[in-house]
């Protein structure tokens, strides 16, 4: 209860990071909860706006929430005045208190915009159980990385050196607006923003999920390596190149997975016979497709 109690205080004097979250998140359900769109997943297209500017309000949010807790808990003088056996823990449960209220208003969300578009095409409870993970899939997991690295960014702020903490703050930023340039820049490249003809076949929803949450969760995870790393290493410069290496490393080993799979060049393939025919008013069952079109679970 205690850390609960410390949380919502610092939570309360973010006031101007709070209305900001808070408002994005309004903005986009509205978004998503288009009512003159002709397919039920035509709300993926707004990652394409929504998905970075999202990450930089979760970054910003998590960052000086986690900056503000930290700061606000003087736990080596907790430590040396015997006050508490273990403060450390403390900062612990709020930090997953935390998370735990970020993911329950993306779950929120999810539901919200699940459950609307089910109403708008009064479909049933099989269309929300395909929509609600695909939310997860393509705005969650992008905002879950802002959001630790916000919290690695504040830890290492905190407990560390700000200027350090900058440096890393600066080098994982850049590394996802090289990320996000590929993407914008190469329609094959897709992976965090759905950078698309617009057309996007149904069956584009059941395409390659698995794999797309798979290579999102490794950039996630190496993230929290490049924290790891960066954290421990005494000179700045040492865990700078070996930040910069592992980014590398990660990057290009990634996009050989993903072009292994084939995760988009068969689908735009697809996607440019399906534009033009449709633009041209052709009839869609003369569209011959790529023979190597297929569905994967």
């Amino acid at each position: 209860m205690k850390s609960v109690f410390i949380l919502s205080r610092t939570a309360s004097q973010l006031k101007v990071e709070t209305i900001l979250m808070f408002t994005f998140s309004g903005i986009l359900v509205f978004y998503c909860l288009n009512p003159y769109t002709i397919n039920p997943v035509e709300w993926m297209l707004y990652t394409k706006y929504l998905v970075p500017i999202g990450m930089a309000v979760c970054l910003l949010f998590s960052f000086r929430l986690h900056v503000s807790l930290f700061t606000s808990t003087p736990i080596h003088w907790i430590a040396m005045n015997n006050l508490m056996p273990k403060p450390q823990k403390m900062i612990f449960c709020q930090v997953l208190i935390a998370l735990a209220c970020f993911l329950a208003l993306q779950l929120a969300l999810a539901g919200i915009i699940a459950g609307a578009i089910v109403v708008n095409y009064s479909a049933g409870w099989d269309l929300f159980v395909f929509l609600f993970p695909l939310y997860l899939i393509h705005f969650l997991l992008p905002f879950l990385w802002a959001w630790l690295i916000g919290l690695s960014t504040s830890d290492v702020y905190a407990y560390h050196s700000p200027k350090k903490a900058m440096l890393l703050l600066g080098v994982l930023v850049l590394w996802i607006i090289v990320l996000f340039s590929l993407e914008y820049r190469d329609p094959s490249f897709s992976l965090w923003v759905k950078h698309r003809w617009p057309y996007i076949d149904p069956l584009f929803s059941l395409t390659f999920q698995k794999e797309r949450v798979l290579i999102k969760l490794a950039y996630i995870l190496s993230s929290i390596a490049v924290y790891g790393v960066f954290r421990n290493m005494r000179h700045s410069f040492a865990g700078l190149t070996a930040s910069v290496m592992i980014m590398l490393f990660v990057t290009f080993f990634l996009q050989h997975i993903q072009s292994k799979f084939e995760l988009d060049g068969i689908l735009l393939a697809n996607d440019v016979k399906l534009y033009h025919q449709i633009k041209d008013q052709a009839q869609v069952g003369n569209i011959t497709l790529n023979g190597h079109w297929r569905i994967k679970g």
